[in-house]
């Protein structure tokens, strides 16, 4: 085994043991006045697991040159066959996604524990609907990638022309997605903008920005101003 190898299979079993610690620290020894958030940490623990175990079976790598860079992986580097190594490499680039809405869900399920109204925050449908999010924006950020970072003919040439690692496989042996600035057309010299890429980019670029702000607008904000007032009510609840 290379470095590379050694060093994802050392922070894989470290992010194992630390995550599953956690979630038998929390369901055990967590105290009653904790309710439903306990479950929310559980869930965050399990998504980091499943980032983890995908980075070490698919092995991603992020390549650099020039106006462009792509993620992806070929049949040197993972374990799995190609066409299920490409729905994971999808998946390891979503994660961005999901671990984003893991964030925004854990500040609003703060605001509903510290602000007494924890009926929106427990039972089973209210959780389904909570913990559903992360799930929808990772579809949401796979479709995109796949949708508008998937290369076509030209750019595909271009990146194994230019890209001296991809110059030993054929198209068969890899799997991966990637941006480009521009993009040149058969038979011309000139340089275009890339609007297919550039509008995935900026999708997924306007759905972070808009779910942090509404978190930000309508959670945090009102739950540091609301806070001082609060304080005393949420000692006595966890006492």
């Amino acid at each position: 085994m290379n470095a590379e190898v050694i060093s994802k299979l050392v922070l894989t079993v470290f992010s194992c043991f630390i995550n599953i610690l956690l979630m038998i620290v929390v369901l055990r020894k967590s105290p009653k006045s904790l309710g439903s958030y306990k479950y929310l940490m559980v869930f965050m623990s399990i998504s980091e697991l499943c980032y983890s175990l995908n980075d070490f079976l698919v092995k991603p790598e992020v390549i650099l040159n020039g106006s462009f860079w792509t993620v992806g992986t070929n049949s040197t580097r993972t374990i799995l066959p190609l066409w299920l190594a490409y729905p994971l490499v999808l998946l390891w680039g979503a994660s961005y996604g999901i671990a984003m809405a893991c964030f925004g869900i854990h500040f609003i399920f703060r605001y509903f524990m510290v602000t007494g109204n924890r009926q929106w925050v427990s039972g089973p449908l209210m959780l389904i609907i909570w913990f559903s999010v992360p799930f929808i924006s990772g579809v949401v950020y796979a479709f995109t990638i796949h949708v508008f970072l998937r290369f076509d003919n030209v750019l595909e040439v271009f990146q194994r022309a230019n890209v001296e690692s991809l110059k030993n496989f054929s198209i068969d042996e890899l799997v991966y997605y990637g941006f480009d600035f521009y993009r040149t057309t058969p038979g011309s010299e000139v340089q275009e903008v890339n609007w297919k890429n550039m509008n995935g980019v900026i999708l997924m670029g306007s759905i972070v920005v808009s779910f942090s702000y509404l978190v930000v607008e309508m959670f945090i904000h009102p739950l540091s101003d609301s806070l001082p007032n609060h304080h005393d009510l949420f000692c006595r609840e966890s006492s």
